[in-house]
């Protein structure tokens, strides 16, 4: 839907000259595809549900036309609907293959929801309806952008770690891109794994707050345990000096 959105004459738009920054659209949005403040809606991430116009008490929002429309020619539009199909018909493949190898190659080392398995099975799975990204109680589930063309966590948003005892994300995913378990299975699902660096000053804060317990110190050293570390970042937010990494993994694995 966002791809054929893109190329889309006609988008849904925001009126500025009607429109009385009520806010209105916005709070009924499920995706966060639209910004009053700005005047923009973001067709990308639209899923066309139309509820922002059934509610818009201004008639400010609705289906415009971005070019100008031109008189009907019905052989112009069955020349331009052969050569359309030819093209189509010609190019998809490679089209398709080429967005695969770009979209696999930006999104090598993200970090996903746990539930998703692996970036391959989320993407065939994921609808993009952002229902993860506005629902999540710590605020570090992103939108697709420009530099990572798939839903995912960024734990330099919100709380900047995933709560232990939160699976929001599984709840409300209606596709089964983020697949719903059980408390105990999501808190022993590994969707990252962190690494303590030489910046550490064996304070303990990440040890008190590791709620697997995998950090242990052994002579005079803080480490991880890889055994036990589920990726959840919070030692690296916690930590007052940068000293812990957190990096992706291609698979995520139940300890």
């Amino acid at each position: 839907m966002g791809l054929i959105s893109k190329f889309s004459i006609k988008k849904i738009n925001i009126d500025k000259n009607l429109c009385v920054n009520c806010s209105i659209c916005e709070k009924n949005c499920p995706t966060g595809s639209i910004d009053y403040k700005e005047g923009l809606v973001d067709n990308k991430t639209c899923i066309r549900c139309l509820s922002c116009i059934s509610k818009c008490p201004k008639g400010a929002i609705g289906f415009k036309s971005l070019k100008k429309e031109e008189k009907f020619n019905p052989k112009r539009r069955e020349f331009l609907t052969l050569t359309g199909a030819l093209v189509l018909f010609d190019s998809f493949y490679a089209l398709s293959k080429n967005l695969a190898l770009k979209t696999a190659k930006k999104v090598k080392d993200i970090i996903l929801p746990a539930g998703a398995g692996n970036i391959e099975r989320f993407q065939n799975k994921c609808l993009n309806c952002n229902l993860c990204v506005n629902n999540c109680p710590e605020k570090i589930i992103a939108k697709a952008n420009d530099n990572c063309p798939a839903v995912h966590i960024d734990y330099n948003r919100g709380s900047k770690y995933c709560k232990f005892d939160c699976k929001k994300c599984q709840e409300v995913c209606p596709s089964g891109a983020i697949q719903k378990t059980t408390f105990n299975k999501k808190q022993n699902t590994r969707i990252a794994m962190a690494v303590i660096n030489e910046n550490c000053v064996n304070c303990g804060i990440c040890a008190n707050n590791c709620p697997k317990g995998a950090i242990i110190k052994t002579n005079d050293k803080y480490t991880i345990n890889a055994l036990s570390c589920i990726g959840c970042n919070k030692c690296a937010a916690l930590c007052p000096n940068g000293a812990i990494q957190i990096f992706s993994i291609n698979e995520q694995k139940t300890i």
